[in-house]
């Protein structure tokens, strides 16, 4: 399931402080339950919606690397990933 856009985030941070269910806000927005608990978790630590930056798997290779392996295998279309 998708993330949910800044517009309902806002929406469900409302609904929240006025003291609505995270069930019902979920069944509202048509989400998991545990998505609205997430983003109510996100707001009292942070007191925003935004998501916290630094998320998501780090890079295994550096831009040098990248621009390595993008001109090898144009060089040679026919390597596979284990000869490099």
């Amino acid at each position: 399931m998708a993330p949910l856009n800044r517009d309902d985030a806002v929406r469900a941070a409302t609904l929240i402080q006025e003291g609505k269910s995270e069930q019902y806000v979920a069944n509202l927005l048509g989400v998991n339950q545990s998505t609205i608990s997430r983003l109510s978790k996100r707001l009292q630590e942070t007191g925003d919606v935004r998501r916290r930056p630094g998320q998501g798997r780090k890079r295994a290779t550096s831009a040098i690397d990248d621009r390595f392996l993008t001109l090898n295998s144009l060089r040679d279309r026919t390597l596979t990933a284990i000869k490099f």
